[in-house]
């Protein structure tokens, strides 16, 4: 059974981390970016929830992506402009 979270995220700041379960074998996480307005934004992740590393660089367009890699969280960091996105994660 396929596990889905998200959290929006408003210009000038950096979204709650999601945990992904990590029960599933092997590690296979969807993730999806949503933005509104002129949201410009990075998407990072972390190994041991205190050091994030860029997943995709900076953009303003709606991005989606799979990771195999296990990792301990994911969040949206707001890097410019206005409006906000949506971060959801789906693990299956």
């Amino acid at each position: 059974m396929s596990s889905k979270q998200n959290v929006t995220i408003a210009a000038s700041a950096t979204g709650t981390t999601l945990t992904p379960r990590g029960s599933a074998k092997p590690f296979n996480i969807g993730y999806a970016v949503v933005v509104t307005s002129t949201f410009t934004f990075v998407t990072e992740v972390t190994y041991d929830g205190v050091v994030f590393h860029e997943l995709d660089a900076s953009g303003t367009v709606n991005v989606d992506g799979n990771v195999t890699a296990p990792f301990a969280g994911i969040r949206v960091r707001s890097t410019a402009g206005a409006g906000s996105a949506v971060l959801t994660i789906l693990e299956d």
